[in-house]
C-alpha cells in the first residue's frame, strides 16, 4: 500500500472540492475530501453491455480498446484520492500491485483536479475606481 501526497501545499476552498465531486470526511482530528467519481475526473467514459462488460470506451473523448479500459478502470477501483484540508495537500492510496500506471493515473486526476479548480476560481472583484475606468 503506497500514499503519497502532493508536493507543494495547495490553498482550495472546499466548496470547490465539493463542486468537482468531493465528499466531505471528518473524524476526530482528521479532516478529508475525498473523490469516488475517479472515471469522470480522469476522463474515462465506459459503455456496457447488461452483463458488465464492456461494448465501448472514450478516454477524454477518444476511443480506446475495451482491455485498455478495463486495465483503466481495475487501476481506479484500487485507489483512493484525497485533500487533506488540514495539511492543504492531495493525497493518493494506490495499491502495491498495481504498477506505475496506477501511480501515473493518481498523478493524472490529482492534476486534472487542480487545473478544473483554477478554471472555476472567480475573477477577482474590480476596485470601485477601475469599474468606473473600464
Amino acid at each position: 500500500m503506497t500514499v503519497q501526497p502532493t508536493q507543494t501545499k495547495v490553498n482550495i476552498d472546499i466548496e470547490a472540492l465539493k463542486q468537482l465531486g468531493g465528499t466531505e470526511w471528518v473524524k476526530d482530528e482528521l479532516h478529508r475530501v475525498y473523490f469516488n467519481n475517479l472515471e469522470e475526473l480522469y476522463g474515462l467514459d465506459c459503455r456496457c453491455y447488461k452483463t458488465g462488460n464492456i461494448a465501448e470506451a472514450f478516454l477524454h473523448s477518444e476511443p480506446i480498446s475495451n482491455s485498455e479500459a478495463r486495465r483503466i478502470r481495475g487501476c481506479l477501483c484500487d485507489m483512493k484520492i484525497w485533500f487533506d484540508m488540514k495539511d492543504r495537500k492531495f493525497h493518493s492510496f494506490v495499491q502495491d500491485r498495481l504498477d506505475k500506471r496506477g501511480h501515473a493515473i493518481a498523478r493524472a486526476i490529482i492534476s486534472l483536479i487542480e487545473e478544473k479548480i483554477k478554471t472555476c476560481e472567480p475573477e477577482p472583484e474590480k476596485v470601485a475606481g477601475e469599474a468606473e475606468a473600464n
